[in-house]
């Protein structure tokens, strides 16, 4: 294994900034509830699930922006530059963030070959994401 250098040192005090203001540092919470086994296995479990929502977010929004960039290149691929401050690629991102990412595979599914387990992932995810907002996870 390589050594850890400074800029690594220093991303490693970051994290643990981070995490500790966002209250999801073991180590922190380790320290503030000693002797409460209780409540650092409470705490402990709590940071698990944080960790785990906001991976499923994270994975959900990006697979989502994905989705979007291949409508937008299918449907503005005949011009050769697109204005980002175009009144239609505008219009279009508004409408884009109003459909759900398995909306949009459905219409890339029109014009382009899917692998069955790239939709899969993809179902995979937005049901995550809906057991998250149902409170079933």
């Amino acid at each position: 294994m390589k050594r850890v250098t400074r800029t690594h040192r220093r991303l490693l005090a970051e994290i643990d900034e981070v995490t500790a203001a966002m209250g999801l540092s073991p180590t922190q919470v380790l320290q503030d509830w000693a002797g409460d086994a209780p409540g650092i296995t409470a705490h402990l479990k709590r940071i698990i699930e944080q960790l785990v929502r906001s991976e499923i977010i994270a994975q959900y929004v990006y697979v989502d922006e994905l989705l979007s960039m291949t409508l937008t290149k299918h449907t503005f691929r005949r011009r050769k530059r697109v204005s980002r401050e175009s009144a239609s690629l505008r219009s279009y991102t508004n409408l884009l963030n109003e459909v759900y990412p398995m909306q949009k595979l459905r219409v890339i599914k029109g014009f382009k070959k899917v692998p069955k387990k790239i939709a899969k992932i993809i179902g995979a995810i937005t049901e995550l994401r809906i057991e998250l907002l149902t409170g079933s996870i």
